[in-house]
């Protein structure tokens, strides 16, 4: 009798170029204090002080306060656990100040203008981009190699045990 040839199993699937989970931290703190850096920005810089500024109905409006260094402190500090939440404070900060200052305010128009300009710079990055789309679909576990259906059976399994009689 010849004995089958024995397969060689297949390769390993290839894997998926290497991703840091946290590259994204850099990335936006990168385009936050770029954002700082605009010579509209200081408006959104610093927590508002109703009392200061004479806004006693501020907080009556605005229920989620943020602030541009807010949001840098959070993520040198490891605040945010998540991309997702660090974009959120991010808009929160402008969409604040467009709820707040009415359209012809050169602030809420500001905060438009810098708003479009943040979600531009996320759009731009790889990384950013990249990490989005991990958290919308993550990767798939890798299978385990597929084995011959023969594999791993011991003589006489494959007809229930019995054996030939």
């Amino acid at each position: 009798k010849k004995k089958p040839k024995k397969q060689d199993p297949p390769p390993p699937a290839p894997k998926p170029p290497s991703f840091d989970e946290g590259a994204w931290r850099g990335e936006v703190e990168k385009v936050v204090r770029k954002l700082i850096r605009h010579e509209r920005a200081w408006p959104f810089t610093e927590p508002v002080d109703p009392v200061a500024l004479g806004l006693p109905d501020y907080f009556d409006i605005v229920k989620q306060p943020m602030d541009l260094c807010t949001c840098v402190d959070r993520l040198a500090g490891g605040g945010y656990e998540c991309l997702q939440d660090c974009l959120g404070d991010v808009r929160r900060t402008f969409e604040n100040a467009i709820l707040y200052n009415p359209e012809a305010d050169m602030v809420h128009v500001w905060a438009k203008t810098l708003l479009a300009q943040f979600e531009r710079q996320v759009e731009r990055s790889d990384t950013i981009r990249r990490t989005l789309e991990r958290a919308v679909n993550p990767p798939l576990p890798t299978p385990p190699p597929a084995q011959p259906p023969s594999a791993g059976k011991e003589k006489g399994e494959e007809d229930g045990g019995k054996g030939k009689e």
